[in-house]
């Protein structure tokens, strides 16, 4: 089961899912995603420090929360990843798409520079 937290800090929206993002939930992931991203809240940092599982169908997500992020004016980036989660990321070239950042605290860092 996937569950999808969200706070605000410094005007920067951190999304925190938990569970799996795969071909039943990836869907959930986009909208909620997505319904949080308009012109003043453009600067997202997507947590996976609670990841589970991130299928072929969440990369899709992805990339889709990007564009949207990046039709606004603003940037997507990731931290906290687990090794399985940073792999996935890393074979399929996301880390060249999102920047990838150790820690929520480095990812506002990223923001404020």
């Amino acid at each position: 089961m996937l569950q999808i937290h969200h706070v605000v800090i410094q005007d920067i929206l951190v999304l925190k899912p938990s569970g799996r993002i795969d071909a039943n939930t990836a869907q959930a992931f986009e909208e909620e995603s997505l319904r949080h991203i308009n012109a003043s809240l453009n600067r997202i940092i997507i947590d996976f420090s609670l990841l589970d599982y991130l299928s072929s169908a969440g990369l899709r997500a992805l990339l889709i929360i990007a564009r949207g992020v990046k039709n606004q004016g603003g940037d997507a980036i990731m931290c906290s990843l687990p090794d399985n989660i940073n792999n996935v990321i890393k074979i399929s070239g996301f880390d060249t798409i999102l920047g990838v950042y150790s820690t929520v605290d480095d990812a506002i860092n990223y923001f404020k520079n």
